[in-house]
């Protein structure tokens, strides 16, 4: 789940294009997400927030930027650019600062 003040959604250009909203029968599909302002993010246990947020289908990836953190169980992790792999149990951080808490509480993130 992606929530945001503001998303742009790309659909893809090799599909047909008759219609502005995605068909259900798969004639056009969403190639990427631009989030931005106060995004937050919940996939699974995993919950992440930037100002940022850039969901990438040809890739599964989701890419965070403008201050993103991410939390899951007992850590939170920092960086000045956070890459979410959504198929995969990896995320890629730069310039990371690592947060472990004691126990399994969350901080309030998702709060707004």
């Amino acid at each position: 789940m992606i929530e945001s003040e503001r998303a742009e959604v790309f659909l893809d250009r090799s599909t047909p294009s008759s219609s502005f909203l995605p068909k259900g029968d798969g004639e056009q599909q969403v190639s990427k997400i631009i989030a931005s302002g106060n995004v937050r993010i919940s996939k699974g246990r995993q919950h992440a927030k930037a100002e940022q947020g850039v969901y990438e289908r040809g890739k599964e990836t989701i890419t965070l930027t403008g201050h993103p953190e991410v939390w899951e169980d007992g850590y939170q992790v920092k960086g000045a650019v956070i890459t979410i792999f959504m198929n995969e149990e990896r995320t890629l951080v730069a310039e990371s600062e690592v947060l472990i808490h004691e126990g399994k509480a969350r901080p309030g993130f998702l709060k707004k």
